[in-house]
């Protein structure tokens, strides 16, 4: 990508995260959010076809890095904390952009999203697991529940919070592959 292209899509990301921080998302029009980022409105036009399509580049960017953040997906089933610390950094990485989505309700756009995507990943890396209802709801639980803690609250000690999620999900983890295994129903 040009890094002109580069340059003023972050000047527009900056300029409305200052926006947002103020105001809600809702309420923040392309004139302001143009003049904010020193473009003019034909420039945001040129990237976006509304303040929607704008919001919806923004999630998909905090998506496409907690996607490269992770690395292989196959230590969701491996190496759990390994996992989540790396999908704990890319939210805190994104975690002010994230945190106007939320309180923009932008929650549930944002985490379908990265479910969906992060599940697309998980079964392309595993196709070795069977991917059934059961499979899904332990993913999505146990995703839903990081995205959660890691956004709604905050804790002091950030690597004691990851430390303390991952032994939950081992826990949940290891009662599912027992479960896998025997070929019990739930």
């Amino acid at each position: 990508m040009d890094l002109r292209v580069r340059r003023t899509q972050k000047n527009i990301r900056d300029a409305f995260i200052i926006l947002a921080t103020k105001k809600g998302v809702n309420k923040i029009t392309i004139k302001e959010l143009a003049e904010t980022a020193m473009i003019n409105k034909a420039t945001f036009y040129l990237h976006y076809r509304d303040m929607e399509d704008f919001v919806s580049h923004l999630e998909d960017e905090v998506i496409e890095d907690g996607i490269h953040e992770i690395g292989k997906a196959d230590t969701f089933f491996r190496h759990v904390e390994e996992f989540f610390q790396r999908f704990s950094i890319a939210l805190e990485r994104n975690h002010k952009l994230i945190q106007i989505l939320y309180k923009n309700d932008r929650t549930l756009s944002l985490q379908n999203k990265m479910l969906t995507a992060l599940k697309q990943k998980i079964k392309e890396e595993n196709p070795h697991i069977p991917f059934n209802l059961e499979t899904d709801i332990v993913i999505t639980f146990m995703l839903r529940g990081i995205m959660d803690v890691n956004l709604y609250e905050e804790y002091e000690d950030r690597d004691m919070v990851i430390k303390a999620l991952s032994n939950t999900i081992k826990v949940v983890t290891n009662h599912y592959r027992m479960l896998v295994k025997s070929g019990k129903e739930f």
